[in-house]
């Protein structure tokens, strides 16, 4: 009888943590936000504003129904197969499942900030539906589901991994398809300008070149 007590104390205290923890996780989406807008221009501030809160109602969504089953017991395989929208949840679950949304907003955040002020409100939903179902899942089945990576021993230290670096290369690319914002050097002059677009050009130019021998 104090055994099942215990245990069910222990259950009671683990749901609590797990519960605080996936809060702040998600809070932290709110300080992402905050530092892309003050890294963008003022006339875009209500824009900003408003897409990250229709990529985290879309993230929120796709990740229910298709990402956080691809992201958890993968097996040592390359993707995860557990149920999805809430299939044989239990307590527990749904707190873990908060903590991994949160995680995934991050990663949404992460590389839709990279493409600020260049694109449109229907390619970021676009983005934040293959990050949330298949981007972000597939990377986490691989270290936390149990996947190839951790069978290999792989040790992922607070999102270093999977959700910061994944999400940097997400934003590379994106950066790299849409090209430099040359409006911002509106106010130099013309020769200015010219040399700069050059230069800039020449640049992206090597950078795909190192991405294609790597690749």
């Amino acid at each position: 009888m104090l055994d099942l007590k215990i245990e069910k104390t222990t259950d009671g205290v683990n749901l609590l943590l797990y519960f605080i923890c996936s809060i702040w996780i998600c809070i932290a989406y709110v300080g992402y936000t905050l530092v892309e807008r003050s890294a963008t221009r003022p006339h875009n501030s209500q824009f900003i504003l408003y897409r990250n809160t229709v990529n985290m109602c879309v993230a929120y969504f796709i990740f229910y129904l298709i990402g956080f089953g691809i992201s958890t017991k993968a097996g040592g395989g390359l993707v995860g197969y557990d149920g999805g929208h809430g299939y044989e949840f239990e307590s527990i679950d749904y707190t873990r499942w908060i903590i991994s949304f949160g995680l995934c907003l991050i990663s949404v955040q992460i590389q839709n900030s990279s493409m600020a002020e260049r694109t449109y409100l229907g390619n970021h939903i676009m983005y934040s539906f293959y990050i949330a179902a298949i981007i972000y899942p597939v990377s986490a089945s691989w270290v936390w589901g149990r996947g190839w990576l951790q069978k290999l021993g792989f040790v992922d230290f607070v999102g270093g991994g999977v959700v910061h670096m994944v999400s940097g290369f997400g934003g590379l690319v994106a950066t790299i398809i849409l090209e430099p914002r040359l409006e911002v050097i509106s106010n130099l002059n013309r020769m200015q300008q010219q040399k700069l677009k050059r230069t800039v050009k020449y640049k992206v130019s090597e950078k795909k070149r190192m991405m294609q021998n790597i690749l």
